[in-house]
């Protein structure tokens, strides 16, 4: 009778043991897979990341080749001087028109806001004969919070029609975004 009470407290150790082998498997096992979880979510958070700001540059890209071809800046048939010729006297005219606050001009800024969107789009004109640079802001919509920007550099010709004139210039746009919570 002690010997098969010994046998069994024996047995029921053995089974106390290997009970606690698979229950550690089990753990270490959930803890391997929770690892290789968080692991896997920060790389692919790091992959939106890069592919949200490559999309926002190529909106601000797209922004500034749209507002290159927009007829309200661009040169004329007759004053044709290579692609993404920007025409000083339009330019000139269209911002001072979306600078003007008045509500007779309401529904032109709104056409353009909803156009260029939370965008900042400024021509800087460049004088190499001089040496110097004006710049020109064609349309400012910088929300106040909460933004991330993307910003292009687009080179264009400006051409000043009354004076018979060409020089570089470079369109400055900067879009804006919301950041990414």
């Amino acid at each position: 009778m002690k010997r098969h009470k010994r046998m069994r407290n024996d047995g029921e150790r053995r089974g106390q043991i290997q009970f606690g082998e698979s229950l550690m498997v089990v753990i270490i096992l959930v803890f391997i897979m929770i690892i290789g979880m968080v692991f896997y979510f920060r790389v692919s958070s790091g992959s939106v990341q890069k592919e949200l700001s490559y999309r926002e540059d190529v909106g601000a890209v797209t922004l500034a080749k749209n507002v290159l071809a927009l007829p309200e800046v661009r040169c004329g048939r007759l004053a044709a001087r290579g692609p993404g010729c920007i025409d000083a006297l339009k330019l000139k005219a269209l911002a001072n028109i979306l600078a003007d606050h008045g509500s007779d001009t309401r529904s032109v800024r709104n056409y353009y806001k909803d156009l260029f969107g939370r965008a900042t789009i400024k021509v800087h004109i460049l004088d190499l004969i001089d040496n110097n640079e004006e710049i020109v802001l064609l349309y400012n919509q910088r929300p106040e919070t909460n933004l991330t920007e993307s910003r292009q550099f687009i080179f264009s010709t400006f051409y000043d029609p009354v004076q018979g004139r060409q020089q570089l210039a470079y369109l400055n746009v900067t879009r804006y975004a919301r950041r990414a919570s």
